[in-house]
C-alpha cells in the first residue's frame, strides 16, 4: 500500500512595517505492510472436558520519507532570499506481536456445574526509527541539523484465570472464581543529534 503526497505553501506576514515571505515545497511518499496468520485446535476429550488451543501471529511495517524545501524571499526583492534550507525526513516504524491462549471446560455431573481454566500471552515487540537532516544553502555558514529518534519496545501480558460456577435452588447459582495478570513493559528511547549525517 503506497501513498504519495505534494503540497505547496505561500504566506506573507506582515508585523510592524516588517514583511516576511515564506515559499514551501513537500513531497512525500510512504508504503507499508502487514500480515497475520492464525490456527487453533480444539480437542474434544470426551463428553465432560474439552480443551482448546490457539495461537497468532501478526506483523507490520511502514516507510514515509519526505522532502521540503522552503524559501523565504527578500520582501523588498523576490529573486533574493534571505533564508533557504532543505529538510529530508524518514521514519520507519515496524513490530510483531505473537499471541497464545489455553482454554480448559470440565462439564459436571450435575447439569450447569463447570470448571473453567483459561491461560492468556501475548507480546509485542518492535520499534520507530525517525531521522531528520536540515540542510542550509542561505545562509552558507550556518550549520546543517541532524536528528535521530529511536524507540524499542518489548511488552507482555500473561493471565490466569479460574472460573467455577453451580447451580442451587429454583432456577440459582453460585460462581466463583480466580484471575492473575502479570504485565511487563520495557521501553527504549534514544536521541543523536549534530551537525552531519
Amino acid at each position: 500500500h503506497s501513498r504519495v503526497n505534494t503540497g505547496t505553501l505561500e504566506r506573507k506576514s506582515i508585523y510592524n512595517n516588517d514583511t516576511t515571505l515564506l515559499n514551501q515545497l513537500s513531497n512525500s511518499k510512504s508504503n507499508g505492510s502487514s500480515h497475520n496468520v492464525r490456527t487453533g485446535m480444539d480437542y474434544f476429550i470426551d463428553k465432560q472436558n474439552t480443551l482448546s488451543f490457539n495461537i497468532s501471529y501478526s506483523t507490520f511495517k511502514r516507510l514515509s520519507i519526505s522532502t521540503t524545501d522552503t524559501k523565504n524571499p527578500n520582501a523588498i526583492n523576490t529573486n533574493i532570499y534571505d533564508k533557504h534550507y532543505t529538510l529530508n525526513n524518514s521514519n520507519i516504524h515496524h513490530n510483531q506481536n505473537i499471541s497464545t491462549n489455553l482454554y480448559y471446560k470440565h462439564n459436571f455431573n450435575k447439569v450447569g456445574r463447570e470448571l473453567i481454566v483459561d491461560l492468556y500471552y501475548t507480546q509485542r515487540w518492535g520499534g520507530n526509527e525517525n531521522e531528520s537532516f536540515e540542510e542550509y544553502i542561505i545562509p552558507s555558514e550556518r550549520d546543517d541539523y541532524y536528528n535521530n529518534e529511536q524507540t524499542n519496545a518489548n511488552n507482555k501480558l500473561s493471565s490466569a484465570q479460574l472460573d467455577y460456577v453451580t447451580p442451587i435452588g429454583n432456577g440459582g447459582r453460585i460462581e466463583c472464581g480466580y484471575k492473575f495478570n502479570f504485565r511487563h513493559t520495557n521501553q527504549r528511547y534514544s536521541q543523536f543529534t549534530g551537525n552531519s549525517l
